[in-house]
């Protein structure tokens, strides 16, 4: 198994890797740490896949390559309307953690994705997924708000995400209500 950084390169997504991302995001490691935590059979995946990320819709996905052609993670940025931003999301096979990759893969896909062409972008991820807490730490994010229960809600730390501001204290004041997705469930809570 390769595991230097300079083995492995980050592309945009091509639909010849729509087996690959559903046999990662299906791995029972990964599938415990995302929202959702169901296998998913290969024809929702691949009607979902196609709609997400190639009917011109503001989606984005990039994939960490090996040099021999395994596509071995994804990080996908997801826009939500009603946020205004986007929201990004990392798996990377677990035959690969440790090795310093995912961050790799988060650096990579920021940089060519242009750090969200002034949108802000958000990650939510589970309060007990220490590793992800620690990759979007050590790449720029910061915690703006939590909930009780399920996640911890992340800004991408740049002038434009937050408002032209070199901190996040103009784009909490301006950004008081989150919406967390709580057990599918949308709900409300308070920034403190």
């Amino acid at each position: 198994m390769e595991s230097e950084a300079k083995d492995f390169a980050v592309r945009l997504v091509n639909q010849n890797d729509c087996v690959r991302i559903w046999e990662i995001k299906n791995h029972p490691i990964v599938r415990a740490n995302s929202n959702n935590q169901e296998e998913v059979s290969f024809a929702s995946h691949k009607l979902w896949f196609d709609k997400k990320y190639f009917s011109g819709a503001d989606n984005h996905c990039y994939v960490l390559e090996s040099k021999v052609g395994k596509v071995i993670g994804y990080c996908r940025f997801d826009y939500k309307a009603e946020d205004d931003a986007y929201i990004t999301s990392i798996a990377l096979d677990p035959e690969y953690h440790g090795h310093g990759l995912g961050s790799v893969l988060l650096k990579e896909s920021l940089s060519q994705f242009g750090h969200g062409h002034g949108k802000k972008i958000l990650a939510e991820i589970k309060k007990d997924n220490i590793p992800s807490m620690k990759l979007f730490k050590k790449n720029n994010f910061e915690i703006y708000g939590e909930d009780d229960i399920n996640y911890y809600l992340l800004v991408f730390n740049t002038p434009s995400a937050c408002g032209g501001g070199s901190s996040l204290r103009g784009f909490i004041a301006s950004n008081t209500i989150v919406k967390l997705r709580q057990n599918q469930e949308v709900v409300d809570f308070q920034i403190r």
